[in-house]
């Protein structure tokens, strides 16, 4: 197949669930930036604590054996390249190819897409498992696309690429990307915090309940989200086939009505809605804990940290937190470890982790075989 012939979206429809099967039946074991730096200093050899030692070792045997995977996110290849130290960086992305053996969840707003497509499949009686849709490897960590775009126009290499080729970029480790990618200060996260929490004293007089909150918080995420379920539902009805379907979707009537449908779905059953929309739904919670709380301020690494959250209890059997975040989805009010039935401890749980949430292989993963994207 030459490289002017062959279709990258085929080609990944086709080895992005062949990946995905390789995790059935295994701990899924999510670690947020704090646990991948204390790991990583174990492994150098300078530990803060003790039991850092001992969790690696634990993390090693349990990957060793086949029992568990550590995967990595968006979340997690952002925040690494806020290391400014080439060599502990590269440090860091080692431990991670290692422990993850290269499972990545795919980009947060491409989640989001395939959340709302099982949503769509869903609410038409399709069965389809969300699960087995968002598992990648390093080199679509932040969404996917086609390499050869990215390749100087009139290249031999970009007019050449082969489908063999490509195959050899999606094997390789997450440290072939982080060896030449630039650090990043993420200081745009810093601004969006700022914004919000104008916003946020704006609206201050509108908390009254928490469960406000979540709604009004899920308004918010369903006002960004309406677009890209209007996108879905043209391409499900023939998108570029149907001048007249490209028309409807832009027309605000019709994203009015979308709107609303994802709101009364979510007022009648918000925990189902939330379960098949998890992405958007922990986000929402995480935003609504701050602004329940009404002496807290939303800073830059929150937002980050909503992502780890997002990843590691939306995707994961375990989500292993610093204290702060780790209570709070644990918390009475937000129970997202509750709701989505997760193991969620911070680093005071370390020492007690291998008895509380025991290493052994799971079959309650055991599905059919993964639902190709569309």
């Amino acid at each position: 197949m030459s490289a002017q012939t062959w279709d990258l979206h085929a080609e990944l429809d086709e080895l992005e669930p062949e990946w995905a099967r390789s995790i059935v039946g295994k701990r899924r074991l999510y670690l947020d930036t704090n646990y991948w730096i204390k790991l990583r200093d174990a492994q150098l050899g300078r530990p803060k604590y003790a039991h850092d030692i001992e969790l690696l070792a634990a993390l090693r045997a349990a990957v060793q054996q086949g029992i568990a995977v550590a995967p990595t996110s968006d979340a997690s290849f952002l925040e690494l390249m806020k290391q400014t130290d080439d060599n502990t960086r590269q440090a860091t992305a080692q431990l991670m190819d290692e422990l993850s053996g290269g499972m990545t969840l795919c980009g947060h707003q491409e989640r989001v897409s395939l959340e709302l497509q099982v949503w769509l499949r869903k609410a038409s009686g399709h069965q389809v498992s969300l699960h087995d849709l968002v598992w990648t490897r390093p080199i679509f960590i932040l969404g996917r696309f086609d390499p050869r775009e990215h390749i100087r126009p009139g290249t031999s290499f970009r007019n050449a690429m082969s489908r063999e080729q490509f195959q050899q970029m999606w094997l390789s480790p997450l440290t072939e990307f982080t060896a030449w990618a630039k650090p990043d200060s993420l200081k745009e996260f810093d601004d969006t915090a700022a914004k919000l929490n104008t916003e946020m004293q704006l609206h201050a007089a509108a908390a009254t309940s928490f469960k406000k909150l979540v709604m009004d918080e899920m308004a918010g995420a369903f006002d960004l989200a309406t677009p890209m379920l209007a996108g879905l539902l043209a391409d499900l009805f023939g998108r570029g086939k149907n001048p007249q379907v490209n028309k409807e979707i832009q027309d605000p009537a019709f994203l009015k009505s979308l709107f609303n449908m994802l709101m009364s779905a979510f007022d009648q059953k918000p925990e189902e809605v939330g379960r098949t929309l998890p992405s958007l739904y922990i986000h929402a919670k995480c935003h609504a804990a701050l602004r329940w709380d009404k002496n807290s301020k939303l800073k830059g690494n929150d937002l980050l940290d909503y992502q780890h959250a997002a990843a590691g209890v939306g995707y994961c059997d375990a989500f292993f937190t610093e204290a702060h975040l780790a209570n709070m989805l644990r918390t009475k009010h937000v129970k997202l470890a509750e709701e989505f039935s997760r193991f969620v401890t911070p680093d005071t749980g370390l020492c007690s982790w291998p008895a509380t949430f025991p290493m052994t292989k799971v079959g309650w993963e055991l599905r059919s075989e993964p639902s190709r994207r569309r």
